[in-house]
């Protein structure tokens, strides 16, 4: 799977897991939602620094966020 479907589907799966909205997670974020709505839709990447915060927000690694299905065997 490409990174940024990749990316984007895994920040949606743990921002679920935490219930979070995307309005909530941009709030953590100081983000706008339609940020959040981008990264998902893997319309475009958050920076590097961001990926951080967003880990951090979602309680996983940077790495975490890149893992496909096939990977959580590891």
């Amino acid at each position: 799977m490409e990174d940024k479907l990749l990316l984007g589907k895994n920040i949606k799966n743990y921002r679920n897991k935490k219930n979070y909205t995307q309005e909530q997670l941009a709030e953590i974020l100081n983000v706008s939602v339609s940020h959040i709505s981008s990264w998902e839709n893997a319309e475009s990447y958050p920076s590097i620094k961001k990926l951080e915060e967003i880990a951090n927000a979602l309680d996983v690694k940077v790495y975490q966020l890149f893992m496909d299905d096939n990977d959580y065997d590891i």
